[in-house]
């Protein structure tokens, strides 16, 4: 591991410059907050109107029994799953999953340069910054390729580009009795294995990647380097299989094959899981992830908000920063300020959003809203009489 330190002035004219620049990606930043918070309540509800009219309709069936009379419905069924084909990797011919696997998984690893920063701002008198960071270089196996052209100092530390990456080579389809399930299906499902290295395996490895590498096996995984130690662009490479046992599958039944259904709004519905669940189970776990996704969104709508405000809000900071205390205590009023519309303008945009697409409960949101930003508020104006009055004596 190697390091270096490297120090940066900003006066106070170019750090003010930079927050101007700033507003302007604040506001995108606020606009894309209200189209993400507002489609994320569109397709919640959508999603949830979909998912009630097929727990209401969907029929259970034998799949193994006769299929005609459900041919073109909305079906559940459960049963044990029979892979179709071998699962084999295509940039090494040979290689493939045991018989019955639904899945082979490749995992690569490249050994790398890695960059860590670390940096320290101190604001001056004045208004002008200065930033210590600290760049450390160490050697470090990754699965994913680092890019050594962005480091500070990247003349010492390239990485080669990784010739391989981690992939999942799955069947290309599977029965469940006489019903046939495509990768859209059953794909993710299945408990995954470690597939130890043969001696084919090595020697497949070695026709593929050529007589300049070694390759040996080392630790359950296949090493492929140049000399006898691991160098910088040396990799590793181990496979697991991913089999299936029992599933339980919704979706609509074409032809004696399982396809998405076609809600009444467009929403498509094709549902599975591991083991035997029965249909009311796998409508219940759907609405809830749906409810999970809907909440991850909205908080990232905020959060990407409140980060808009405060960039929006900045340069006041900034402004302030001839006398260092002066602007922290405005960044400290600004910042609780930026909290306020943000809660404000979430809860606002969901408000209106469920008014658009589910009017119930839109005005308790809106209300809630202004709430939180008018608490917020007082909260700022008093802590910033504190800090002032601090100040002053």
């Amino acid at each position: 591991m190697d390091t270096f330190t490297k120090t940066t002035s900003t006066s106070w004219f170019q750090r003010l410059g930079q927050s101007l620049a700033g507003i302007l990606i604040g506001i995108v930043l606020v606009l894309g907050s209200i189209v993400l918070l507002f489609w994320n309540e569109g397709r919640t509800v959508k999603t949830a109107r979909a998912l009630e009219e097929g727990a209401g309709i969907v029929q259970t069936i034998d799949p193994k029994g006769d299929l005609v009379a459900a041919n073109g419905k909305l079906v559940h069924f459960s049963g044990t799953f029979e892979p179709g084909g071998i699962a084999s990797d295509d940039e090494f011919p040979g290689i493939s999953a045991p018989e019955g696997a639904a899945a082979l998984i490749r995992s690569v690893e490249m050994y790398q340069w890695r960059e860590n920063q670390k940096s320290e701002t101190r604001t001056k008198l004045g208004g002008g910054e200065e930033t210590v960071t600290t760049y450390t270089y160490e050697k470090v196996w990754s699965d994913d390729a680092i890019d050594s052209s962005r480091f500070e100092k990247p003349e010492s530390h390239a990485n080669p580009p990784m010739p391989y990456e981690s992939r999942t080579f799955e069947v290309t389809g599977g029965t469940v009795g006489s019903i046939e399930l495509g990768p859209d299906a059953f794909g993710g499902l299945g408990s995954s294995k470690a597939l130890p290295p043969t001696a084919d395996m090595l020697s497949t490895i070695q026709a593929v990647t050529g007589s300049g590498q070694r390759v040996v096996l080392e630790n359950g995984k296949v090493s492929i380097r140049r000399g006898d130690t691991d160098e910088i662009g040396a990799l590793r490479i181990g496979y697991s299989v991913r089999t299936i046992s029992d599933i339980s599958a919704v979706g609509r039944l074409e032809g004696g094959r399982l396809t998405a259904y076609t809600a009444s709004n467009g929403n498509e519905i094709l549902l599975a899981e591991d083991g035997t669940a029965s249909a009311q189970q796998m409508f219940d776990t759907a609405i809830s992830g749906n409810a999970v996704i809907a909440w991850v969104l909205r908080l990232v709508g905020f959060i990407a908000m409140l980060i808009g405000f405060n960039l929006v809000f900045s340069v006041i900071g900034v402004a302030g920063d001839i006398i260092p205390l002066v602007g922290s205590l405005l960044r400290f009023a600004t910042g609780i300020v930026a909290f306020a519309l943000a809660a404000f303008g979430s809860l606002l945009v969901i408000g209106i959003a469920w008014f658009w697409y589910r009017p119930v409960l839109s005005l308790a949101l809106i209300g809630g809203g202004v709430v939180i930003a008018l608490v917020a508020m007082r909260f700022a104006k008093s802590r910033a009489t504190s800090k002032a009055a601090a100040v002053a004596a």
